[in-house]
């Protein structure tokens, strides 16, 4: 078990674009990009949105909208599940060339990496 905080383990891996807080201080929502895949992920924390759970959303940086729907959205059942790496959101960003067709709306959903 590492000691290292989430946020600690994905700036090894992430550069960390943003780390949105509620009012009383809390991460909400921390945005993370890699400029190797051209890709950008937001990691939302658990809230009854996502019933309590983790939810990751990726997209390719030209095509992402954090309002709009994103080709790969995953969810973590507590902060020790959370794997984002990469090379691994890349991999489900080519799933069905996703990544490579601007025209395809489908979202592909899964539990967990």
């Amino acid at each position: 078990m590492s000691d290292k905080t989430l946020e600690e383990k994905l700036l090894e891996l992430w550069t960390i674009d943003d780390i949105i807080r509620d009012e009383d201080g809390n991460i909400t929502n921390i945005y993370l990009r890699d400029d190797v895949y051209d890709m950008l992920v937001c990691l939302t924390y658990p809230h009854e949105g996502t019933n309590g759970k983790f939810m990751m959303r990726a997209e390719l940086k030209r095509d992402f909208d954090r309002w709009d729907n994103v080709s790969c959205e995953v969810f973590f059942d507590n902060e020790e599940d959370v794997e984002v790496h990469p090379n691994d959101v890349w991999e489900l960003l080519k799933i069905d060339d996703f990544a490579y067709d601007d025209d395809d709306e489908d979202m592909f959903l899964m539990e967990g990496i």
